[in-house]
């Protein structure tokens, strides 16, 4: 009777190492799932800032009020969507299951074993062993997953945030363009004619 006693409670250890780790795959999904959304919003984030600041920089006077206001806000939006995306890619610490370098000691006590109890008892150290590990693992991985999840979509958000912007200022300036006024292309600095108009000029 012990002896089968003996054996359900392993069956029920192993039962709960598979268990936790199905779990562990699960969370490192997560992990890897929010790197990638997280690198993707940098790309987009960063090159829609790039944008920015290039169209910034041939304002040729101070635009209206709303113009002005709107172009802080989506250059903060993204500005903050870039900074969180990178600070989720931030690479972190994280516990993993156990190696075989630390259950060799456990293997091979189980293999000195001469009777049977012995055996089955170094056989439930080794999986409470295993399910410790895993245990404390889950909880590690779980929590890094989780933050970087949470940067991520407040990335997001300051991605839609700056989205959403853009699009009344376009809209704006569809009704009203004198909202912005940009640099000419057409004249340099010094107010001659560009190349381009000097050559025209010749023929």
């Amino acid at each position: 009777m012990s002896t089968k006693i003996s054996e359900l409670k392993t069956g029920a250890r192993r039962a709960a190492i598979e268990r936790a780790e199905k779990q562990y795959k699960l969370h490192c999904d997560v992990y890897d799932t929010a790197d990638r959304k997280a690198q993707a919003t940098t790309t987009i984030a960063g090159a829609l800032l790039a944008a920015d600041l290039g169209f910034v920089a041939r304002l040729s006077e101070t635009p209206s009020p709303f113009a002005l206001a709107m172009l802080i806000v989506i250059t903060v939006a993204l500005g903050v969507s870039v900074l969180l995306a990178l600070w989720a890619m931030y690479v972190r610490d994280t516990e993993i299951p156990a190696v075989s370098d630390e259950t060799a000691s456990h293997y091979e006590c189980i293999l000195r074993q001469t009777t049977p109890d012995k055996f089955s008892d170094a056989e439930i150290e080794l999986l409470d062993f295993l399910l410790k590990k895993l245990g404390v693992a889950n909880a590690s991985v779980s929590a890094v997953g989780g933050r970087k999840a949470s940067l991520v979509h407040r990335a997001q958000q300051a991605l839609i945030g700056a989205a959403f912007g853009t699009i009344l200022l376009t809209l704006a300036l569809t009704f009203n363009p004198n909202l912005l006024a940009l640099k000419s292309t057409t004249y340099s600095t010094s107010g001659r004619a560009s190349a381009p108009q000097q050559a025209e000029g010749k023929r």
